[in-house]
């Protein structure tokens, strides 16, 4: 009897350490699985492209910028050029609103484009749709569009897209193009002033996308949109 509670007084510790093993919940987006999580490197994003895609050897993807655009706006790289970030620390909308991007939970990318100046009125409404076609692919999700740049999913802001433009003297001005997507954040992940009007695919659908197949699935739906006759295009975003 005595070395029966004996063992039982020795076993109780280590049965008690095993527990407090499994009590912490592991974040899927904790610092120490991100990479393991959701890699997010541009020879990764290459491979997911078709072989003719513009894009293809294009893409740089950075730990962190202040903004992508900013970024892209001051290095000027030959276009195109497509800049991703696993975080942005002064991300920002339109019209120059913030956008919460401190955190790797989401696509942060802008893209240097030159396309025919009579193309850059439609770019907003063309990376709306090329945004929509990429998450449809992949949730089978469908978000609606809201004039002029926003994604939405049951009422609630899933991405916007930002354009802006970088002149050139003798040429027709560079095209920056900006989008935003949630993917995987939950509600104690936004700011409390957003936690009821933005949304990610992961609270729409509790699909984990990974961003460089979303990236490369924004990608090609752009490239395809960008060659679409602009009657057809304007005819999707009514429907």
């Amino acid at each position: 009897l005595r070395d029966a509670r004996a063992r039982r007084s020795y076993e109780k510790p280590s049965v008690r350490r095993r527990r407090k093993l499994k009590e912490p919940k592991i974040n899927f987006y904790g610092n120490f699985s991100l990479k393991a999580a959701d890699p997010f490197e541009a020879a990764h994003v290459d491979l997911l492209l078709p072989p003719s895609s513009p894009f293809r050897s294009r893409i740089t993807i950075l730990s962190s910028v202040s903004s992508t655009q900013d970024h892209l706006r001051s290095s000027l790289p030959t276009p195109p050029a497509v800049l991703a970030a696993e975080i942005q620390t002064a991300g920002r909308g339109r019209p120059g609103n913030p956008w919460h991007s401190h955190t790797p939970l989401g696509l942060w990318v802008s893209l240097l484009l030159e396309i025919p100046s009579a193309q850059l009125p439609l770019l907003s409404l063309l990376a709306s749709l090329a945004a929509a076609d990429a998450v449809r692919a992949l949730t089978q999700l469908e978000p609606t569009l809201k004039w002029p740049n926003d994604l939405l999913l049951k009422n609630r802001k899933l991405a916007g897209v930002l354009v802006e433009t970088i002149s050139r003297p003798h040429q027709p001005p560079l095209a920056l193009l900006g989008l935003g997507l949630n993917l995987h954040q939950q509600t104690s992940d936004f700011p409390a002033p957003l936690q009821k009007s933005a949304i990610s695919l992961w609270q729409a659908s509790r699909q984990r996308v990974p961003r460089g197949q979303m990236l490369a699935a924004f990608l090609e739906n752009l490239t395809r949109r960008l060659d679409q006759p602009a009657p057809e295009a304007m005819e999707d975003w009514r429907q």
